[in-house]
């Protein structure tokens, strides 16, 4: 069987903290001993020892946790199953940072796709739009912050204009799993959704124990 467009593997810290996503092929040479790519094997980056494979220049074997209803067979004729899920067996040091609040980083928590109708564009054809008008906002914070502005087309952010989306007759939006799920107030993401992309990717089945903590934070 053919493995589908798109399918990628999960990659989890040795604590089975998400760290990665790659393409499935990635997955499956990460359960052989391979290369650093990062450091492209030479074990440091910058001047310091590389956080990837601390140092060594080698990735030890991963260990798959899940895998796909898929196998595939190499150049040598031996059959591999496609891992949905795999562990490292080596600690990678990571900083979880505060993620900085943003233009771009808007953007890149709404996929780019007005939170409204779902039209998806650049950052040159997209808006910010304040759920809660400035002049009705009632919060501790300023108005402009995380839980108060989302990504608005410039038709949509036109239509809403001075008014909230009850008002306007308009319901925030958003893509979870291929299905557009309404919410009323958006988020703040947490370091590890950022970098992971997470945001209107469909989540496979066997991602989401792995996923559920960061996912509702």
């Amino acid at each position: 069987m053919a493995v589908p467009t798109g399918t990628r593997t999960l990659v989890l810290n040795d604590d089975f903290n998400p760290l990665n996503i790659v393409h499935w092929k990635r997955g499956i040479k990460r359960t052989f001993e391979s290369l650093c790519e990062q450091c492209n094997g030479k074990g440091r980056v910058a001047g310091a020892s590389c956080p990837n494979c601390n140092g060594v220049g080698i990735l030890p074997p991963a260990t798959i946790v899940a895998y796909y209803d898929l196998t595939i067979l190499d150049s040598k004729g031996r059959e591999h199953i496609v891992p949905a899920v795999i562990a490292n067996t080596h600690h990678v040091h990571r900083t979880f940072k505060n993620v900085p609040f943003s233009r771009p980083n808007i953007f890149k928590r709404d996929n780019y796709t007005c939170q409204y109708c779902g039209k998806a564009g650049t950052p040159g054809e997209l808006t910010l739009d304040h759920v809660v008008p400035r002049s009705m906002w009632r919060g501790s914070d300023t108005p402009t912050c995380w839980k108060n502005i989302v990504t608005a087309c410039k038709r949509c952010n036109h239509n809403k204009a001075n008014k909230t989306p009850e008002q306007a007759s308009m319901q925030l939006r958003k893509l979870i799993n291929g299905v557009w799920v309404p919410y009323k107030c958006p988020k703040k993401p947490n370091y590890q959704e950022m970098v992971l992309g997470l945001a209107g990717r469909y989540i496979p089945e066997e991602w989401r124990p792995y996923l559920a903590q960061i996912m509702k934070t």
